[in-house]
């Protein structure tokens, strides 16, 4: 049986290491940011209804995935390198709207829509962004959304177009996932003070 040196085999190893951190992009996953908890202080108030129902949030197409968008000056839509969400916006953007009206209206009582046990009472949030992007030309996050409160049972559907613009003084990723985390308040500010109405 023929015996390698034990250089080589090291060798061959090292060499075998080296290629696969060259193939998964120089060394380390991207960095991954969350949407999830409201940054900014929230005063409580008088819970207004018994239950709230949020349905998942619908979002833009260049929104599903995990990367985090940027139009460029000249329009054109690009993703911030080596960055990415930790969850889905679709969810991550849901579970911050729920996480801000429970501490708003100091109650637990603020469910992912459809629940899973019966309740006749409450209302139902719906909220459809259309835009959620970091806009060079701005150097601002820019969210455009509509969204809709209704009760659970009965009439009464009132309906409202949102838009809010945050400054990002420079264009690097945290900052720019700060202020995103600031639109999605000031949307969830919105909705609360419809659903206190």
């Amino acid at each position: 049986m023929r015996r390698f040196p034990a250089f080589a085999t090291t060798g061959f190893l090292a060499v075998s290491f080296l290629a696969m951190v060259l193939l998964t992009g120089c060394g380390g996953p991207a960095q991954q940011y969350i949407l999830s908890e409201p940054q900014s202080a929230i005063t409580a108030s008088q819970r207004p209804v018994r239950q709230i129902g949020v349905d998942q949030v619908i979002v833009p197409a260049y929104l599903v995935g995990n990367k985090i968008p940027i139009q460029s000056a000249a329009g054109e839509l690009t993703y911030c390198d080596a960055a990415v969400w930790a969850t889905a916006p679709e969810k991550g953007i849901t579970r911050h709207l729920i996480t801000y009206l429970q501490k708003r209206f100091a109650t637990p009582h603020v469910y992912r829509y459809p629940w899973d046990i019966e309740k006749s009472t409450g209302v139902r949030l719906k909220v459809i962004l259309n835009r959620l992007i970091y806009v060079e030309s701005q150097s601002a996050v820019v969210l455009e959304a509509s969204f809709f409160v209704e009760p659970i049972s009965g009439h009464g559907r009132r309906a409202r177009l949102f838009t809010t613009t945050v400054p990002v003084p420079k264009g690097e990723t945290p900052l720019i996932v700060v202020a995103m985390n600031r639109a999605i308040d000031r949307l969830a500010e919105a909705t609360a003070r419809m659903i206190r109405r």
